[in-house]
């Protein structure tokens, strides 16, 4: 019933149905992540996730990788291969959005998804994208209800292990897949579960995120090709609900779909760290500001002690924290960086920083006590001096809490400080830009004329001849090309030879001859250059009757990098990308 349930409400969705406050809500978490997944793809994990599997094992380059500049060794990736990146990079940081009640990241697994495939299968208006994203996170988070905290204190990972099944669901919603196909989906997704908490403060953590969005996005695809799945992935008695929790309610939970909106519920991070640390942060930060201003030296602390929720001690309990990453899950680091520098930035949250002789030092004197009666959005602080005296903040509602949200100025700040860091600051202007107006597009695929500067159109045609085309021929067919040039719908034309042998039978599996790029102003000048007498001419007479096997695609791309494309062209001729 859960899983039918669950799969009729999110195919029946429409934009209609989404209050202001609702798509208000899914913009914010929108920009948020891409926020982080800019600024955090600077970080190591999703640079050596890139580095392992992008030239070794993608597919044509159809899908952004948000933080990256470079495009021969990164701007794109096939969709699977993007949304695990985006994914990593927008969870490294640990400064993604929380669904208080739950603890679920919700954005990064189902936006990295959705965003990849969104791009791969242009056009795709930003009203089915807001509706598609607000599906996915309706459905980790409701699912995370029911089997919270049960699910979370024995260990696993809810951001992750709902979030594939949240990117199955909002993949599926924007595939326009019918009731029964989501339902194939999300069991396939389930069956994915992973993420587990022992591997938090290591790079594996994000990995969980990145791979719940490639495995989301995959079981979707999947199921629309037809791969069967349990129809009760979910509520069957050796279904997701029951293996992975010894309690659950999604039948309950699952009814208030459409009517209790947990998008809405959703928070953002202050602090990239994690979230039950920030009340602590909260009062270090006010008392380090209050010891500056009543004159006091901070080297004059003698101890500080933390009153806070049980939760604190379990997921960070790190007393001596080695690296950054660590360092996210240390309450004992992050208390001591707040009073320190009056501020926990990601550069508190460095390697650097965690082996600091001051911050080392200071870390020693905090004293931690759980007290069940606090909730996870408070904590109590006392701060001893040397000379006896001391300082106290009881922090009742956290900032970036429900009750004390960031700002829209804040979250603004935070984007800009992000991805001005990773990408220079007017881009960064563009992409906040882009990012904040994504439900107004009309088409999806003028989503990176949005976020660039200045746009330009590549379209590139891989193909492979046949063994019995001649030298005569194919000298004919560059010639031919040379008159495509003068149309004046095309800015530039280049071939770029490579690939296997014509007449060598193995070679002839490894790839393409020749890669012909064209260069257009936008997309109706593309579309004027397939539709001419000329380009008609051209192919039908020297091309398509002598092909073995083409693949085609196009993108838009910076003009400053148009030049790059010929190097990206001559990999994928020889099989590279």
């Amino acid at each position: 019933m859960a899983t039918l349930q669950l799969a009729t409400w999110a195919t029946n969705l429409t934009y209609a149905n989404l209050s202001t406050g609702v798509v208000d809500a899914a913009v914010k978490s929108l920009y948020n992540w891409a926020g982080c997944a800019i600024g955090g793809y600077v970080q190591d994990a999703p640079q050596i996730a890139q580095n392992t599997t992008l030239a070794a094992f993608s597919g044509p380059p159809t899908s952004s990788i948000l933080g990256a500049n470079d495009f021969i060794s990164s701007g794109y990736a096939d969709a699977q291969t993007a949304a695990l990146i985006n994914g990593i990079a927008s969870h490294v940081d640990d400064y993604d959005d929380t669904h208080l009640e739950t603890i679920i990241h919700p954005a990064g697994p189902v936006a990295s998804a959705l965003f990849a495939v969104a791009e791969w299968k242009a056009p795709v208006s930003g009203h089915d994208f807001i509706t598609a994203f607000v599906a996915g996170v309706e459905a980790e988070c409701k699912l995370g209800l029911s089997v919270y905290p049960e699910h979370y204190n024995v260990g696993w990972h809810i951001t992750s292990t709902t979030g594939s099944i949240g990117a199955a669901v909002a993949v599926s919603k924007l595939l326009g897949s019918a009731t029964v196909t989501m339902q194939n989906a999300i069991g396939i997704a389930a069956t994915q579960v992973v993420g587990m908490q022992e591997y938090f403060g290591s790079d594996t953590k994000s990995f969980h995120v990145g791979r719940a969005a490639q495995g989301g996005m995959l079981a979707a695809l999947l199921a629309k090709n037809n791969y069967t799945s349990s129809l009760q992935g979910l509520e069957a008695k050796f279904g997701w609900l029951h293996v992975v929790s010894t309690r659950e309610n999604a039948t309950a939970y699952f009814g208030q779909l459409g009517q209790i909106w947990e998008i809405e519920k959703n928070t953002f991070k202050p602090f990239p760290c994690g979230i039950v640390m920030h009340p602590s942060i909260d009062a270090a930060i006010q008392l380090h500001n209050q010891t500056i201003q009543e004159g006091k030296s901070l080297s004059d602390i003698d101890t500080v002690e933390l009153r806070v929720n049980p939760q604190v001690l379990i997921l960070t309990g790190k007393t001596d924290p080695q690296t950054g990453l660590e360092g996210k899950f240390s309450i004992y680091h992050a208390t001591a960086v707040g009073l320190i520098y009056g501020e926990a930035t990601p550069k508190e949250f460095t390697d650097a920083v965690v082996k600091n002789e001051t911050v080392v030092d200071m870390r020693k004197k905090v004293n931690v006590t759980t007290d069940a009666s606090v909730d996870n959005a408070q904590g109590y602080m006392t701060v001893s001096f040397k000379d006896g005296t001391k300082l106290e903040k009881h922090v009742v509602n956290a900032i970036g809490s429900r009750e004390n949200p960031l700002t829209v100025d804040d979250l603004k700040k935070k984007f800009m400080d992000q991805v001005t860091m990773a990408i220079g600051q007017e881009r960064a202007t563009k992409a906040y830009d882009a990012f904040t107006n994504i439900g107004n597009l009309t088409d999806y695929a003028l989503f990176r004329a949005k976020k660039s500067l200045n746009m330009t159109v590549v379209h590139i045609v891989l193909f492979k001849f046949r063994p019995d085309v001649t030298d005569e021929h194919k000298a004919t067919f560059v010639k031919e090309l040379k008159t495509l040039k003068t149309l004046p719908c095309v800015k530039a034309q280049r071939l770029v030879v490579g690939g296997p042998s014509i007449t060598d039978p193995i070679e002839r599996s490894k790839g393409y001859h020749f890669a012909l790029l064209s260069f257009h102003q936008d997309r109706k000048a593309l579309e004027e250059y397939q539709a001419s007498a000329e380009h008609h001419r051209v192919t039908s007479t020297y091309l398509w009757p002598f092909k073995e096997d083409v693949t085609r695609f196009d993108f838009e791309v910076d003009q400053e990098d148009e030049h790059m494309w010929d190097f990206v062209a001559k990999g994928m001729v020889n099989g590279a990308a």
